[in-house]
């Protein structure tokens, strides 16, 4: 280790997923100091935590949890709806609606934004995509409005991300949709390699192909290599 870190007692993450296998490595840099937190200027600062002892992993299903935000402090309440704003099982996608002692009543001056965006009993419409597990972790799958909409099936972006970037010579990428005659949304990904790493963009569409649903594979792949950086 070039640098003594010894003194360093808590690192905290949010505002972005950090893929499981990067988290890892970061862990066995660290140690287990690392505290993720979600939340928004309307629950300011953070309505869940994914604590130091929840980064502790030792199965498959821990390392899953990595995935996750964490679970609602006290005193914060999470619900999953969906389009028709019914509430939907544990592990089913849904919006995420907040509500709590840091989540506002309201938008200043601005009542037809409030009574858009707020349910009639205090909740806040996050406009999160996501769902809650059988232990109550939160997942976050992706933005509303970033959903793609390719041959009928929703697809959301983070989760296309997500598996690219567990590929060894990805340093991250970002997914996005297309319009395409044919699927109406086409799946779209711009891959960025780790330093001195080369792989062919058919590798990646094969390591999709492995992980993801045959409709979430990308359909358009475009590699731009950081070596030179």
């Amino acid at each position: 280790m070039k640098y003594d870190l010894s003194s360093l007692k808590t690192i905290r993450y949010g505002a972005a997923p950090i893929s499981p296998p990067k988290l890892e490595r970061l862990l066995e840099i660290f140690g287990q100091i690392l505290v993720q937190t979600y939340g928004s200027t309307e629950c300011w600062p953070s309505c869940t935590i994914l604590s130091p002892k929840d980064h502790q992993v030792s199965n498959e299903k821990e390392i899953r949890r990595l995935s996750s935000v964490g679970r609602p402090f006290p005193g914060q309440e999470i619900i999953v709806r969906d389009d028709q704003e019914r509430p939907v099982a544990n592990g089913c996608y849904g919006e995420l609606w907040i509500r709590g002692v840091n989540t506002i009543c309201g938008y200043y001056n601005a009542p037809e934004l409030t009574k858009e965006n707020f349910s009639s009993d205090g909740f806040w419409k996050s406009g999160d995509i996501g769902y809650i597990d059988d232990e109550g972790y939160v997942y976050i799958v992706d933005r509303k409005k970033d959903m793609i909409i390719s041959g009928g099936y929703n697809v959301y972006a983070s989760e296309v991300e997500n598996c690219l970037n567990k590929h060894e010579h990805v340093q991250n990428s970002a997914v996005f949709g297309i319009p395409d005659e044919t699927w109406g949304e086409a799946v779209c990904a711009v891959v960025v390699l780790t330093k001195g790493r080369d792989v062919h963009p058919k590798d990646l569409i094969d390591h999709c192909k492995k992980n993801l649903t045959h409709y979430k594979v990308p359909k358009k792949l475009f590699i731009r290599d950081i070596r030179y950086l």
